[in-house]
């Protein structure tokens, strides 16, 4: 294969660079075949030189670029000979100079080859289509110092679906051309938005230059060869598929300097699909990012050295004496698959970027998920293979086996967990196995993550991950596949803490294909160091970090957000809670600014508390839409709300964390809440978000001396949240709760900030 695109790309270059070559000398003036001088016509902006029937060059001037262009088409010339456009003066485009169409510009052989000598001068796009266009048929060798570029960083430069030669093989890059994307930023940048777009029948051949932008320099869908130049965005090659039909792309990189990364794709983009004919392969070049995943594809005739001074290099192997290695087959590879006490060694064929399972004996798998395996539960581990491994398949008799298994109230396994070679891990509950199971129909799991630079994501999708860690999450059970998982799974991320990051401010978010982006419940493990997210979907996700309050460090001095506040203080005993709600917006001040105070031991109301858990609620990222049944109107004292509470009264309502008392008519928004009535709406906060409240739901807290003083509806919600410590007994030694006590602001705070800690 590899043989076959170069024998293909080398063809294809040596007929655009036989002509691209060999640039006639600039003519300022005509010269008759007498060798009479004429006069120097008067300079305008483009010289159009073209072979005269003897042998010679004839200059013509034209006002425009693209009047040249047009001119060229209108021209019966020989299509084995090359047309010169060479510049004199800065141009700029408003459309697109077409070079060659479907529908004959050029009526003479195959299509038109065009020189264009930039001279040491720019072409400037202001539009949002691109710079130039190369069609099918047509061919552009671009010559000399200059630049090209588009002032919209939403569009391409150069589209090419032709035949595209840049540079003088042998010239450096100081004296060949510069292809710039421009410096304004797009409201919403397309699938176009690349300095070169290459088609899926074109040829693209660079020899120099230096090509700037900001995400992508080169995106070629066709066949492309890279001698030398600089490349400051990524350089990619792209698989399509139009009307149920794949076409392949290919880069062969043999020089150049490349600052951006390297990649391959599928478009329009499919999970399912691991393997696509988009490929690049090196045998050259400078590289800031290790090229040795392509640079293999070659073979053992290539290297790579380095990094030396921060670039990696790839080079032919020195000796002379060099022969190729002896193909000798591969051993057998095993992985565990392991119980709490028990373990089994399975075979593993490897192909490629897919490790599979091959047969297992199912009577010895039946001793690692027996009654005995205990309640960490079942493990496949691949995490012994290449990183290169990014599916693993696994037989349905497997899964059968151990959905069965986790379905025995026998056995107290609680799930199977698969550990792949990037650190990622899936673990199925039980439900959400034996759903899975249930698809199978007698094929295999197949479960792949890919890192966010392999994935092929939307535009939209990478401009919401950026450079924050993400992975693509896809399975298929047998030809099915499965998004919604009928059950709970954990996936874990694995991920370092930088220098300044604190667990605290690490989250989990859900990417969908438009962008926007939802917070997972999440934790992370120092120990592990991995963001376990929990879902019931697979999909995108990227760990997302925000800076969050820093009350645990706060000098409690000027800068403390407590301090503005007359009517509080940074020493007093909420300082933290406090500190917490003000840095999160949570809580705030009196008034438009604050002017009016903090009051951090007014009593809290209702309506007050529904505000603050609605600001809370948007920071973390939930849902807060109202549904559409909600009606607040149906309480008797509705008037009572006051306009700056309605908005969070409404999604209270509508979650169900605020209901009316008694027979529910009755909301009292501006009564002052209790400290149990505050437990209660917290626990249903819990609730509305599928928040674990598992944590403190059976404490004893008869111990406490006011626990009969506890309403019957509130006995639930109180022992959760002294369970699991959002409230707690005074400390003036009563062993009281005060269930039935007004919650202060600073109260309120305090209750939201713990419940944060563990939500």
């Amino acid at each position: 294969m590899i043989a076959k695109f170069r024998k293909v790309v080398l063809s294809v270059i040596a007929v655009a660079l036989s002509t691209a070559l060999m640039v006639p000398a600039m003519a300022w003036a005509s010269q008759p075949s007498d060798g009479s001088a004429t006069l120097e016509p008067t300079p305008k902006v483009v010289e159009l030189e073209m072979p005269a029937a003897d042998g010679t060059t004839v200059s013509t001037w034209y006002d425009t670029l693209q009047a040249a262009f047009n001119e060229v088409g209108r021209m019966d010339v020989d299509a084995s000979s090359t047309v010169t456009l060479r510049l004199h003066e800065d141009v700029c485009l408003p459309e697109c100079a077409l070079l060659s169409s479907p529908e004959p510009v050029f009526v003479v052989g195959d299509g038109r080859e065009i020189t264009l000598d930039l001279n040491g001068q720019s072409i400037v796009s202001s539009t949002n289509a691109c710079a130039i266009e190369v069609e099918q048929g047509g061919t552009l060798n671009i010559l000399g110092k200059g630049t090209i570029s588009n002032t919209n960083a939403g569009a391409t430069v150069i589209l090419n679906s032709g035949v595209l030669c840049i540079g003088e093989l042998g010239v450096s890059d100081s004296d060949s051309v510069c292809v710039t994307r421009g410096s304004e930023t797009a409201e919403t940048l397309g699938t176009q938005n690349s300095l070169m777009q290459c088609t899926k029948d074109s040829a693209l051949i660079i020899n120099s230059g230096v090509f700037e932008g900001g995400e992508r320099s080169v995106q070629a869908w066709g066949e492309a060869a890279i001698y030398g130049g600089t490349f400051l965005g990524s350089v990619e090659a792209w698989a399509s598929v139009v009307d149920g039909v794949t076409y392949g792309s290919s880069i062969a990189i043999l020089g150049g300097v490349f600052e951006g990364p390297l990649k391959t794709g599928l478009y329009p983009p499919d999970s399912t699909v691991t393997e696509y004919p988009a490929s690049i392969v090196i045998s050259g070049g400078k590289f800031r990012y290790d090229p040795s995943e392509y640079v293999q594809n070659l073979g053992s005739e290539y290297m790579v050295t380095g990094p030396v001074d921060g670039y990696y290099s790839v080079v032919e192997y020195e000796s002379p004496e060099y022969i190729p290695p002896v193909y000798i087959p591969p051993a057998p590879v095993k992985i565990p698959i392991s119980g709490d006490s028990n373990s089994i060694s399975v075979n593993v064929s490897i192909s490629g970027s897919v490790a599979s399972i091959d047969n297992v004996d199912t009577s010895q798998l039946d001793g690692v998920i027996g009654g005995e395996a205990g309640a960490q539960g079942i493990s496949v581990d691949f995490s012994g293979l290449s990183t290169r491994v990014t599916n693993v398949k696994i037989p349905s008799s497997v899964i059968g086996q151990v959905s069965d298994a986790l379905s025995d109230s026998g056995n107290d396994s609680e799930g199977l967990k698969i550990i792949l070679p990037s650190g990622t891990f899936i673990e199925f509950g039980a439900e959400a196995l034996k759903n899975v199971a249930s698809q199978i129909e007698g094929g295999d799991l197949s479960l792949t993550v890919l890192p966010a630079g392999k994935a092929p994501l939307t535009d939209e999708q990478r401009e919401a991950v950026g450079d924050r860690p993400a992975y693509d999450f896809s399975l298929m059970a047998g030809a099915n596949r499965i998004s919604d998982l009928g059950g709970s799974v954990k996936l874990g991320i694995p991920y370092t803490l930088g220098p300044d990051e604190r667990p605290v401010n690490l989250s989990a978010l859900y990417v969908a294909e438009l962008g926007e982006t939802e917070r997972c419940e999440s934790d992370y493990s120092l120990e592990n160091q991995h963001l376990v997210l929990r879902t019931h979907h697979f999909s995108l996700y990227m760990i997302g970090y925000e800076e969050a309050s820093d009350f645990d460090t706060c000098l409690k001095d000027a800068v403390c957000p407590i301090t503005p506040f007359s009517d509080a203080s940074a020493r007093a005993w909420y300082h933290d809670g406090v500190h917490w709600a003000l840095d999160w917006g949570v809580l705030k001040g009196y008034g438009t600014n604050g002017e009016g105070g903090l009051g951090p031991n007014d009593f809290t109301t209702r309506a007050q508390v529904a505000v603050m858990l609605h600001r809370y609620a948007q920071d973390c990222g939930y849902d807060v839409s109202v549904g559409a049944d909600t009606n607040v109107l149906s309480f008797e004292d509705f008037a009572e709300i006051r306009t700056w509470s309605m908005e969070a009264i409404q999604w209270a309502v509508s979650e169900g964390v605020l209901r009316g008392y008694g027979d529910g008519s009755v909301l009292g928004p501006n009564d002052n809440v209790t400290r149990e009535q505050l437990a209660v709406m917290l626990h249903r906060f819990a609730h509305a978000y599928d928040i674990d409240v598992s944590v403190g739901e059976d404490t004893n807290i008869l111990s406490y001396a006011d626990a009969f003083d506890i309403g019957e509806y509130a006995i639930p919600a109180m022992q959760w949240a002294c369970g699991s410590g959002v409230i707690r007994g005074y400390d003036d030694g009563s062993d009281c709760l005060g269930p039935k006590d007004g919650a202060s602001r600073a109260q309120v705070a305090t209750m939201i900030m713990r419940f944060d800690s563990i939500a």
